[in-house]
């Protein structure tokens, strides 16, 4: 089991680049190259064009395949389509309010916003702050009731879950 340097967390879909560092989770080396823009290793500072993320804990980047991986952005690829998928599902947002028939999710705050306008009556207001030193984002609602979320993992998009 490898354990994220950055976040702490079990690392599910490891990172393989030219410099082989893999002790970082896909989710912070997402936020990390596209927040930032940094093509660097968080380690070593050398530059990785192209980092694939891939589901095997024990791999070198010269044992994989680049040509046959699924380009994302920032210069990250997918070895396949399972890890792609695990990937999509984490960084989607799902309808918090209970009981909602609608198994939909979303790929943006916006989008929950205008479901939960549209299906629920109801809106409400997010703000990003700090939780235990990660940036977090907080979903508050007033409607009859009081609801905030916090996002699994304090990441920009993951899955909800009421609080």
């Amino acid at each position: 089991m490898i354990v994220c340097e950055l976040c702490t967390d079990t690392v599910n879909v490891h990172i393989v680049s030219k410099c082989n560092h893999n002790a970082i989770c896909s989710l912070c080396i997402i936020k990390l190259r596209l927040k930032t823009g940094n093509e660097r290793c968080p380690f070593c500072n050398d530059q990785c064009d192209r980092i694939i993320l891939t589901d095997k804990d024990e791999v070198e980047y010269e044992d994989l395949d680049l040509n046959a991986a699924i380009p994302y952005m920032g210069g990250l690829y997918f070895e396949n389509q399972k890890v792609k998928e695990e990937v999509d599902e984490f960084n989607r947002i799902k309808c918090p309010i209970n009981k909602c028939p609608d198994n939909t999710t979303y790929s943006n705050v916006n989008f929950l916003k205008k479901h939960i306008k549209e299906k629920h009556n109801r809106y409400f207001w997010y703000n990003y702050v700090k939780i235990q030193s990660k940036t977090c984002l907080v979903i508050f609602a007033w409607n009859t009731e009081l609801w905030c979320l916090v996002s699994r993992d304090c990441l920009p998009v993951p899955n909800w879950t009421d609080i």
